[in-house]
């Protein structure tokens, strides 16, 4: 079974913290600010996958649409629960708005999968969830990537985990995509399927299979 390399994953991550102030600052879209919080609620959400791994939950069946959800509390708030409960109408809004919105990506997911690669279904959904009108509230950008990488590693492709180096051509197409509408005609046709190539090529060039333990 393979599962995240949470060490090596962390390693990654706050090697990024250090120098995301000075990455950021070269950016067309700027990012919001990265902190250690941040960094360690994604760490929390990679372990919780791993767990959902072991026990043979997919996230994309109707029992793992909690768990789905769930990987978003986590990158907003982690574990914490007085964090929980000081954002309970956040999350509360965020089950909401993902409950209206997550039957369309489920379908094109089970749709998908049946002939797409692992990198054109995984950035597919990306793009799809990431785009106007996004799936979540807060954190798709972070939630977004994290769940490309729980599709690669299903279908045993090597995690792509956003690191000092990689960092600024991640961001840049992410910034693309957030940026765009599913709703414009143009866009949906045109610039949302060429910045999912842009960023399928690049995260097929910066993935890493020391993410992983086997």
């Amino acid at each position: 079974m393979l599962l995240f390399n949470i060490p090596e994953i962390r390693k990654s991550l706050k090697e990024l913290l250090k120098d995301f102030k000075k990455i950021n600052k070269t950016l067309s879209i700027k990012r919001e600010e990265l902190t250690i919080s941040h960094v360690e609620n994604v760490l929390c959400a990679y372990q919780y996958l791993n767990e959902l791994l072991v026990s043979e939950i997919e996230l994309f069946s109707k029992m793992g649409l909690f768990s789905l959800l769930e990987l978003n509390h986590l990158v907003l708030c982690g574990k914490d629960s007085e964090k929980r409960a000081e954002y309970h109408k956040h999350i509360m809004k965020t089950q909401e708005k993902f409950t209206q919105r997550i039957p369309d990506l489920i379908a094109w997911y089970n749709k998908a999968e049946k002939t797409l690669d692992p990198y054109d279904l995984s950035t597919g959904f990306y793009w799809r969830q990431l785009s106007q009108p996004q799936l979540f509230i807060e954190g798709n950008h972070r939630t977004g990537n994290i769940l490309i990488n729980y599709m690669l590693l299903r279908m045993n492709k090597p995690p792509f985990i956003v690191n000092a180096n990689n960092a600024w051509g991640y961001f840049e197409y992410s910034g693309r995509i957030k940026f765009s509408s599913k709703e414009k005609i143009i866009h949906s046709l045109f610039n949302l399927p060429k910045h999912g190539r842009d960023l399928q090529e690049f995260i097929v060039e910066n993935s890493s299979r020391k993410y992983i333990v086997e």
